[in-house]
């Protein structure tokens, strides 16, 4: 047990490193993915207006075909009323130019409402287009920036890495789960030194019979205040059992 106490303590002093590494990053890896999700969201919105547009297009070259039918129609039944033979013949055909007329009204109410929907559409296109542009822009601007800072501490970052591996391979699993459930709470440190008598993450008094047994280092012992792995970090103090 003492070996993988001391690796679990090497570990994590290794992945210390590894985050203030990462932290050197700053926000810029949240700033992409922030960027990335926000251009998508704008692509997937003019890809809509699109589609909404082609849509619009159609329906009023049928409408336009529509008007012009009933427009030759309204124009025959209009050249009829010179030919009528009787009153009844005229009121028949006045029947059918009435009804033309609304619905030539309706096609022409169609058709302006379609125009100004296309004209809605066209301006949002090009808000959007231009608050893509510029997403865009700053999307390249932040990656370079990223790209910069990981190059800089490429190879200190894949040492530690390398550190970290071999330690991990080295350290059984059960334990290694546990030291990795107890990081994720409590942050860096998960494994802490005795320190006068107390645990060196919360502070909390540890019984003297119980700072003996962790000297031995032969043992796993969670502080029963916080629940961090504790340890007795220099060796040349520590009990041998």
């Amino acid at each position: 047990m003492r070996d993988s106490l001391v690796n679990l303590m090497e570990l994590q002093k290794v992945e210390n490193e590894l985050d203030a590494l990462e932290s050197l990053k700053g926000d810029l890896p949240h700033k992409v993915r922030e960027l990335e999700s926000e251009l998508n969201r704008l692509k997937t919105e003019q890809e809509n207006y699109e589609n909404e547009l082609n849509e619009l297009k159609r329906a009023k070259a049928h409408w336009d075909t529509e008007l012009k039918v009933l427009q030759d129609q309204l124009a025959k039944y209009q050249e009829q009323l010179y030919s009528v033979q009787s009153n009844r013949e005229y009121d028949a055909i006045t029947v059918e130019i009435d009804a033309t007329k609304e619905k030539i009204d309706d096609a022409e109410t169609r058709i302006v409402e379609f125009m100004e929907r296309e004209d809605q559409i066209q301006n949002a296109l090009e808000e959007l287009t231009s608050k893509i542009d510029a997403g865009e822009e700053e999307l390249e601007d932040k990656r370079t920036e990223l790209d910069e800072k990981i190059k800089a501490t490429e190879n200190e970052y894949r040492k530690w890495e390398d550190k970290r591996k071999a330690l991990v391979n080295n350290l059984n699993k059960p334990l290694l789960s546990q030291y990795r459930r107890i990081r994720r709470v409590k942050g860096h440190n998960a494994v802490v030194n005795v320190n006068k008598y107390a645990c060196g993450g919360c502070y909390s008094a540890i019984p003297p019979q119980k700072v003996v047994e962790i000297r031995t280092m032969n043992q796993l012992i969670i502080c029963e205040s916080c629940g961090r792995i504790l340890v007795y970090e220099n060796e040349s103090e520590a009990v041998t059992s």
